[in-house]
């Protein structure tokens, strides 16, 4: 072999780069990256009821003895999808020593509260190189709720295999064999590995097939055994994800305020609130999920409860998680700027005195009350003191600018015995 050295020889259209030759590229294009290609998003569901895939030939050239091809009542979510077939016959299309039929139907779904996936074939019969397949009924049920745990279900009923019962058991695999005549393959023998209700859960998925057959035939091609793999059957089949985890929004609430003895009705509204899953926190104290109405995933209400005066935070928590705060304030009927009336048990017929109570804050926060006779008093000349004195406190707020004066009424029973 002879090797040439090209060291200290360059190329028309290359440069000396620190002794290395580099080659000059003219078209920039040239170095553009590839597009990416973002990849499909998973679905939510899926719900396959009916699919075939079958393929058998022998000999040069091949010789096709067996073929099928077909998917049907096929659904993902989102969106949400249903389909029907009334005949798998009529929809089967073209068929090499394969026919089937029955009824087939498949739905999937999703929401920020559950994704589910469900299909079925009734009725179903089958045959491939004139070997029977026939089933009640194949279903299979995946169902993923926010939060978990998803589930998987199958119904397999009536189901046999080349004339031979097959009991279905939860992810049982059991054997079929029968023998077939093929062209151009001495002794050939039809073999079905039947597997039936396979149910597969994690922790964010579930999927769940009512039958699944995969078909081989064996013999012997020109004195030579040979295994030839046909392919598959499956009915019944439907997968789930977990939908994804997305914590509930609280935007507003009304009203904004309440007694400290609570009662008060309270509406939020926000994102992502579930029936039965949905709490309350106000002011460190948990309404339950029960006593919390989820009236739409945006709005919701409930009863607040009991709680010192003064201002508190409200946040909403779903399985997905909690919402940032809203603001809340307790208020004491005592400091409640609104004049209010009290009344005391008394007899029927018996006099009550009425009292209002004036209580003056000044700019450095400092309280002073004033009783001040009314109502009752009035035939004693409380109303024209309390006239007085109110118009003093009047005179006195607008001197002093920036004082403030709360009013408070009170109606007491007239104890017995008690001089007027």
């Amino acid at each position: 072999m002879q090797v040439k050295s090209v060291r200290n020889r360059r190329p028309h259209g290359t440069r000396s780069l620190f002794g290395v030759a580099v080659a000059t590229v003219a078209a920039v294009g040239m170095l553009a990256a590839a597009p990416v290609v973002a990849a499909a998003p998973t679905p939510a569901a899926t719900a396959t009821a009916f699919q075939v895939a079958l393929t058998g030939s022998v000999g040069t050239p091949a010789a096709v003895f067996a073929s099928a091809n077909a998917t049907l009542a096929a659904v993902t979510a989102p969106p949400d999808q249903t389909a029907s077939v009334a005949s798998i016959a009529a929809q089967l299309g073209a068929t090499t020593a394969f026919a089937a039929d029955g009824a087939a139907q498949s739905s999937a779904t999703s929401s920020a509260t559950q994704n589910r996936g469900t299909s079925a074939v009734n009725a179903l019969t089958a045959a491939l190189l004139g070997q029977p397949i026939t089933a009640t009924t194949l279903s299979g049920t995946a169902t993923c709720p926010a939060g978990g745990p998803p589930t998987a279900a199958t119904v397999v009923a009536g189901l046999s295999v080349f004339g031979t019962a097959i009991t279905a058991q939860l992810n049982a695999t059991t054997t079929a064999t029968a023998a077939v005549t093929v062209p151009g393959i001495t002794g050939a023998t039809l073999n079905a590995s039947v597997r039936t209700r396979i149910e597969q859960v994690t922790a964010t998925t579930a999927t769940a097939t009512a039958l699944s057959i995969t078909f081989t035939l064996t013999g012997t091609v020109a004195g030579v055994p040979v295994t030839l793999d046909l392919g598959t059957l499956t009915a019944g089949r439907a997968t789930c994800n977990l939908p994804t985890v997305v914590a509930p929004t609280a935007t507003g609430l009304t009203p904004p305020q309440g007694p400290t003895t609570g009662g008060t009705t309270v509406t939020v509204t926000g994102s992502g609130f579930q029936p039965g899953k949905t709490t309350v926190t106000i002011g460190g104290v948990t309404v339950p999920a029960s006593a919390v109405t989820v009236t739409s995933p945006t709005s919701l209400t409930f009863t607040t409860p009991a709680h010192p005066a003064g201002p508190v935070t409200v946040a909403v928590t779903t399985p997905n998680g909690t919402s940032g705060t809203l603001p809340f304030t307790f208020v004491d009927d005592a400091t409640n700027p609104s004049p209010t009336t009290e009344s005391g048990s008394s007899s029927p017929g018996s006099p009550a005195i009425e009292t209002v109570t004036a209580t003056v804050i000044d700019q450095n926060g400092q309280t002073t009350q004033y009783p001040l006779p009314s109502g009752g008093d009035a035939g004693r000349g409380g109303g024209s003191s309390t006239l007085a004195i109110i118009g003093s406190l009047i005179g006195l707020l607008m001197l002093a600018g920036g004082l403030t004066m709360r009013i408070r009424q009170r109606r007491m029973p007239v104890l017995p015995g008690r001089a007027h």
